[in-house]
Order: C-alpha cells, then sequence, then structure tokens
C-alpha cells in the first residue's frame, strides 16, 4: 500500500496546476495566507488543487481529488496585505481526506497509476504521432507560446522518461478549457495521456483549418459595398473604444425612438418606410445622411409632450403686477384667458399682438406671461426675414435643407404647448424668395394650424395647443395677418410711469448688475423726473434704464477706487457731474408764443412727438415753398390749407395782400422724415398766423386733418401724441371730435394732465389758437366756440 503524507491545501480558481509548471498565484483571503506562510516557514511542500465551481465558497465537495504537489519558489508580500506567490508543480497527487482549520489541510498519497506499465511500442508510436500533430499544429496557429516552441526543438527521440513531461508540456499549450485539462490530468495511464491529447490535437487543428478556409471564402465573397460596411463597423469600434462619438445611429435604437416619440400612425408608417431606405444605403452616401436628419427630425418633435401646470388665477396676477406697472389692458386679457381655461378645460389658445414703440416691455411681457401660465416660453425674432422657407422649411431636394423657425423652435423647448413669441412682426419683408407674412397665415389661424404642414417634414403638425404672442411698433402688417389677431395696443409711458417703473425696477436691477448694495446708491425723485425730462426722449425705458446704469458703473468704480463702501446721493444738484450736459430741453416755442410757429404733434413707431409748424411771408408772386424733408402726403395737406385760406381771404384782415406774397412752410429737423395728413389744421393756423399778423397761443398743442370745406377728420396715434404733449408741457391739445371715443376708452386716462378740446371745423382751431379779436375770424355757416364753450370742453 503506498504511504499518504499530510500537506497544506491550496485551491485554484480556472486554473489547473501540471507537474514542471510554474504559475504565478495571489493570495488575498486569510486563511490561505496562513496556509502559504506555514509551508514556506516549515519549507515543506503543499498541495494545489482546482476548484469545480470558481463561483462557490471554498469547500472540500468543491475540489477535485486529482491536483498536483507544489514548491513555492518565491514569495512577495504586497503593501495592501495579499502576496504574490510562485508555485512550481512537481508531481501528481490525489487526496484523501481535507481538514480545515486556520488553514486547510490534506492527507494525499501519489497518482495511483501513475508508474503503471504499458506496451512500450504502443506508447512509442503514440508519441511520435503526438509529436508530429503538434508540429503541424504549430504551423498553423499563429499565437502559439515561446515555451511550446523551445519544447518542439529539445524534443529527440523516444524516451519514456520524458513523455510525461512532453505531455504536461504539450497540454498546457493546447487544450483551452478547465475540465479538458482536469480531464488530461486525471488520465490513469501514459496511453490514455497520449490518446487523449492526440484527439485534443487534432481538435484543434481542424477548428484552425476550418477558420482559415472560412476566411479565404469571407475574403473571396465580400464585395466593395461589404468591404466598406466592415471597415465603418471597425471604424466604429474604433471610436468607442476612444470615446468618440458614433457616425452612425443604431438602427435598433431608432425603430425604439419612433416607437417611443408617440407620433402619429401615418407620421410613424412614413419614418418606417424611410428607415427601410437607411437599411438599404451605404452608410457613405449622401441620400443616407438626408434620411438619417429626416428621421432624427421627426423623433425630435414634440408631437404629444406637453408640460402640464395647475392654473392659479390669483397667483398669476399677482406675478404679472409685480413684474410690470401698468398695462392693466394686457394683463386683464392674460386674467381672462386663464380663467376660460380653468372653467372651459381646453379653451381656444388666443393669439395676441402687441403694438407699441421700443422700450415699453413687449417681449419681456411675453416673458411674464409664460411664467404665469405655467408654459414653457420660446421666442423666434422675424425682423429681417425674407425667405418664406425661413418659415415653412425647407424641401428635402435642397442642399443643407432643415425645418423652418417653428418647428425648430419647438425642437428646442420639447414640448408642443409653448407660449411662443414672434418678435418684431412688422419687420417680416418680402422678396423674389416668397412672402413670410404670406406663410405667417397659416401659423396663426386657428382653424388652419392644426393642420401645419411644414415643407422639410412633409406631415401635418399640429400647432394648435400652441400660444402665439407677436410683438409690434406699428400695424404696417398685411390686413390678412392683423385680421387673425388679437390687436392690443400698448401707449408709451408718461413721466410718472417712467419714475415709478425706475424705482420699482430699473434701480434695483442695476444696483444688483454693478455689484452695489441697497444703502449704498439712492435716487431721489427729483433726479428721475430730470433724467426723464432732459436725457431721455423715448415713450419707453430703454434709455432711461441706460442711464441709470451709466451712474451705477461710474459709483461702483468709485467705490473701488476708495476701497470702502460710501453712501451717494443722487439729486438734480449733482446728475450734471455723472451724466454730463442735458440732450434735451424743454422747447422754447411752448413757453413764448410766436407769429406763424403752431405746435403740432406727430406720431412714428417710436411713439408721439412733438412737431412744429413754421410759416413765414415773403414778398413774391403767391407761391408756397415747402421745406422739412416732407412726404407726399404732407404736401397735399399744405396745399388743401392753401386753398382753405384763399377761400377765405376776402373775411379776414390780411397783412399783406396774398397775390403778392409768398408763402414759406417749413418743419424743423430736416434729418428726420415727416409725413402724414394730421398735420393739416396746423399747418392752416400757422398760414392764418402770418397773413393776420397774430400770435399762437404757446400753451395750445393741435391735430387733425382738415377737409377743403374747413371739416377737421379724425387721425391716428391719439394716445401717444397726447402724451407727448404732456411731456412737452402743453397745456390744451386740440383733437378731431371723432376721436372723442377714442379718448374715452384710452387706458390710464386719469393721468393725463392737459385739457383735451374736440373740434369739429377749422374756425374752432383758428378762434381757440390765434390772439386775434374774433371779427377777424368770420365762419362761413360752420358753428364756431364761444369762450364758455371752449372752458366747457376743457373738462375732458
Amino acid at each position: 500500500m503506498t504511504k499518504s503524507s499530510k500537506l497544506p491545501l491550496l485551491s485554484l480558481k480556472d486554473i489547473v496546476m501540471f507537474p514542471g509548471m510554474a504559475l504565478p498565484i495571489f493570495v488575498d483571503r486569510k486563511r490561505t495566507i496562513n496556509t502559504v506562510e506555514l509551508t514556506k516557514a516549515n519549507a515543506i511542500r503543499l498541495m494545489i488543487v482546482t476548484q469545480k465551481n470558481c463561483i462557490s465558497k471554498q469547500c472540500a465537495a468543491e475540489l477535485y481529488n486529482i491536483g498536483c504537489i507544489g514548491v513555492i519558489r518565491q514569495l512577495l508580500r504586497l503593501p495592501d496585505g495579499t502576496m504574490k506567490v510562485m508555485v512550481e508543480g512537481v508531481q501528481r497527487s490525489e487526496i484523501i481526506s481535507t481538514r480545515s482549520n486556520n488553514f486547510q489541510c490534506c492527507e494525499v498519497i501519489p497518482f495511483a497509476y501513475e508508474y503503471q506499465t504499458s506496451n512500450p511500442r504502443t506508447i512509442e508510436s503514440l508519441f511520435r504521432m503526438v509529436v508530429n500533430r503538434f508540429e503541424c499544429y504549430l504551423h498553423l496557429n499563429k499565437r502559439y507560446s515561446e515555451e511550446a516552441e523551445l519544447t518542439l526543438r529539445m524534443i529527440g527521440g523516444f524516451d519514456l522518461k520524458e513523455v510525461n513531461k512532453l505531455f504536461d508540456t504539450i497540454a498546457i499549450s493546447v487544450v483551452p478549457g478547465l475540465k479538458q485539462k482536469q480531464r488530461m490530468l486525471e488520465a490513469p495511464t501514459i496511453e490514455a495521456r497520449l490518446e487523449i491529447l492526440a484527439e485534443r490535437i487534432e481538435y484543434e487543428m481542424s477548428s484552425l483549418l476550418l477558420e482559415d478556409r472560412l476566411q479565404d471564402r469571407i475574403k473571396h465573397q465580400m464585395e466593395k459595398s461589404q468591404k466598406e460596411y466592415f471597415l465603418h463597423e471597425q471604424l466604429k469600434a474604433i471610436q468607442k473604444e476612444l470615446g468618440e462619438p458614433e457616425e452612425l445611429s443604431d438602427i435598433d435604437r431608432v425603430v425604439g425612438c419612433i416607437e417611443a416619440s408617440k407620433m402619429p400612425e401615418d407620421v410613424k408608417a412614413k419614418a418606417k418606410r424611410e428607415l427601410r431606405k437607411l437599411r438599404t444605403m451605404a452608410p457613405s452616401s449622401a441620400d443616407s445622411n438626408v434620411i438619417r436628419s429626416y428621421i432624427e427630425v421627426l423623433i425630435s418633435l414634440p408631437w404629444k409632450r406637453k408640460s402640464v401646470a395647475q392654473i392659479d388665477i390669483n397667483k398669476a396676477e399677482d406675478l404679472l403686477n409685480a413684474n410690470h406697472y401698468g398695462l392693466s389692458e394686457v394683463k386683464s386679457r392674460v386674467i381672462e384667458h386663464l380663467v376660460i381655461s380653468k372653467r372651459a378645460g381646453k379653451a381656444r389658445t388666443p393669439i395676441l399682438c402687441f403694438v407699441g414703440p421700443p422700450g415699453v416691455g413687449k417681449t419681456s411681457l411675453g416673458r411674464s406671461i409664460a411664467k404665469a401660465i405655467g408654459r414653457r416660453f420660446v421666442r423666434a425674432s422675424l425682423g429681417g426675414v425674407h425667405d418664406e422657407a425661413e418659415i415653412r422649411g425647407h424641401r428635402r431636394t435642397y442642399v443643407g435643407s432643415m425645418p423652418g423657425k417653428i418647428l425648430q423652435s419647438l425642437i428646442k423647448v420639447k414640448v408642443c404647448n409653448p407660449l411662443f413669441l414672434l418678435d418684431e412682426v412688422d419687420k417680416v419683408g418680402s422678396d423674389l424668395r416668397g412672402d413670410p407674412a404670406s406663410a405667417l397665415l397659416e401659423v396663426l389661424d386657428p382653424e388652419q394650424n392644426s393642420f401645419f404642414c411644414d415643407h422639410y417634414i412633409e406631415v401635418e403638425f399640429d400647432l394648435s395647443d400652441v400660444m402665439f404672442i407677436a410683438t409690434a411698433n406699428s400695424l404696417n402688417i398685411p390686413k390678412p395677418l392683423v385680421d387673425r389677431m388679437e390687436v392690443i395696443k400698448i401707449p408709451g409711458y408718461t413721466e410718472d410711469e417712467k419714475a415709478n417703473i425706475a424705482h420699482a425696477y430699473l434701480i434695483k436691477k442695476h444696483l444688483i448688475n454693478s455689484g452695489l448694495k441697497e444703502g449704498e446708491v439712492c435716487f431721489s425723485k427729483n433726479a428721475i423726473n430730470e433724467m426723464i425730462r432732459y436725457y431721455t426722449r423715448e415713450p419707453g425705458v430703454r434709455s432711461l434704464e441706460k442711464e441709470i446704469a451709466k451712474i451705477c458703473r461710474k459709483i461702483a468704480r468709485k467705490a473701488l477706487n476708495l476701497k470702502e463702501s460710501t453712501h451717494h446721493v443722487i439729486s438734480s444738484n449733482n446728475l450734471k457731474h455723472y451724466l454730463g450736459n442735458p440732450k434735451y430741453s424743454i422747447t422754447n416755442s411752448l413757453k413764448q408764443g410766436r407769429i406763424g410757429q403752431v405746435a403740432g404733434l406727430a406720431w412714428s413707431e417710436s411713439g408721439g412727438d412733438l412737431l412744429f409748424i413754421e410759416a413765414l411771408i415773403l414778398s413774391g408772386k403767391g407761391r408756397i415753398l415747402r421745406t422739412g424733408s416732407l412726404g407726399k402726403v404732407m404736401k397735399e395737406s399744405i396745399e388743401a390749407a392753401r386753398s382753405i385760406t384763399r377761400s377765405r381771404v376776402c373775411v379776414v384782415n390780411l397783412c399783406a395782400p396774398i397775390s403778392e406774397s409768398d408763402i414759406h412752410i417749413h418743419a424743423p429737423e430736416n434729418a428726420v422724415p415727416k409725413d402724414g395728413p394730421s398735420a393739416g389744421v396746423a399747418v392752416v393756423v400757422s398760414i392764418f398766423s402770418v397773413l393776420t399778423d397774430s400770435i399762437v397761443r404757446s400753451e395750445v398743442a393741435v391735430t387733425g386733418e382738415v377737409t377743403l370745406n374747413g371739416e377737421v377728420l379724425p387721425i391716428g396715434g391719439l394716445t401717444e401724441k397726447l402724451y407727448a404733449a404732456q411731456r412737452g408741457n402743453a397745456r390744451t391739445v386740440l383733437i378731431p371730435e371723432d376721436n372723442l371715443k377714442e379718448l374715452e376708452s384710452m387706458p390710464n386716462r386719469s393721468k393725463l394732465t392737459i385739457n383735451v378740446v374736440p373740434i369739429k371745423w377749422i374756425d374752432q382751431a383758428l378762434i381757440i389758437m390765434l390772439k386775434t379779436p374774433q371779427k377777424l375770424l368770420k365762419s362761413f355757416g360752420v358753428p364756431t366756440v364761444t369762450p364758455s364753450s371752449y372752458a366747457h370742453q376743457t373738462e375732458y
């Protein structure tokens, strides 16, 4: 009976130890470390076996019985407490029993059939066959190890003592699997071992030959497109390893995105048809890029994604009041929409158009409305847009085609119900490339925008959930487009409103922007009023904001130089120190009346302003001279005024004969173009003033168109003109009687501090504005105003 011995036990995972094999092992478990230290300290051998399952815990039932006795050749202790052990296999052995304590040990005996004798001739034949097949295997396998090649060179003639060594070396090099190696380790005789090894070498050689044949076949059958695809896939793998983005989207991912996008069924069917085309195309073709971009746009569109928010009427009203001063009509309209949406569910989305001069807060008001109603905000500027494709997109046949501004903005905001601000809609132009304003008709028409079709996507997209708000400086918009919107006019601010806005919003904003504390700078009321009157001339507050920012920057610089915080008071006395000399002044003509100079009122996109008309009588032949960059309509108004004057000269005491005099009509500020019919009354008054040598009342301003019969017709821009007259310190304004209804519905009418007198005939304007006895101005069957009735009219 073979004598047994007790040895420490070391188990391995995924590795089978053969005799003659040197193997580095990393040891980290405490019990295994104890086993290695015991073996090294006592200079004894240890038993090395392999676990059947590398995941299960180490126990006797999970260990193979056949293993290899090894010797520790080198031991290295690592800083983290683990060990690196170099072990060399010596002899096959069999485990009889195991025992566990602080370390594992076992009782082993030499392998029972290790030296069993067999037929020498059979072993020699098997030996030579294994050597020959192994040599062929090394030539076929390009990845063989140098150790295997060295072993082949050292093989000489047949020697029974070297058979086991050769078998172990070849088995380590050829056999790939754990179970196959363990099977070779447990082979009972030399003959059985050689047979198993020969069988395994034949199997590996057949696999190599089959792989070579398949590679040759694929290489000869690969066409140009297949080769490009193969190279492209390799490039994708390389880019993935380098962390670069892939050039192509995965087809399966695209299919999943199409299903997840919740697009309508007809759109989904079109996207899948385009995807099938993409599958059949080469990735490098130009059409594949076009189709890929088209599918990505369809996936990116928010077909049914909405932002959901609870409508709180009180909160929305407080938010609008906190962010914007005045604008009661706009706020009331927004609150009405919220109330209807809350009571009726999905209300018809209004299309509002804010019309007003620059700087009154139209764009910021749209942002505040979006916050108040719980919608996302997106803005598209239409200023300078000339191409219809900017709205409706380009067709895919064009190079670089893309969707229009509407769909691009929806893709950016990622919901289908945002608040969409169409800024500067009155600046849209038209040329040979199309008319963008006509393209907006479908967008802004509630009856049509449910089926909006962009030229790029070629399918319908529902815009009915989008709340569109347009802004414009004037109503110089195509009439069909205006008809589809609810126009809300935002007038310019009065001086009081500007002062309130400055104290409530602008000063706090620029103190924060300049890094100043609230107590460091204080603006007095007089300073703000003088800034409004002498440093700005605008209907909005944009220039006022720039002046406040300028003062804050200067104070911040001064505080930085002083390196200490001081208190600065901005008053009317030191305002010039920060802003320099005043840019504007109150017109002198309003302080003292003059002959032939009348204060008219004009309107432009920037708001209302005073427009002075001057007349001068010269000796001549009854001609009219016109200067001041006047437009065609205004020149016609001057001709009509001359005819009215000539028809009444027989009843007016003239200071000079009209047939022997030339009259020069001039509108100051030649660089500013002027046009429109509303200066007709002012021209008539100025001509009568120079003909009768009468002084015009300086505190009275006038606006209105006049007919040849002397009737005063209504004009536009009344609100802006009245605010301009108030800024110019006029006390009384004459307006056409037909504009009286507009005055009664005017917002913030109570803030007007001037008297408004409606007139129907030119005689009324002459009696009020000229300091001439009333007997010099005889009427021709039209009613005139008496001093008592004039006093009554000034109550408006």
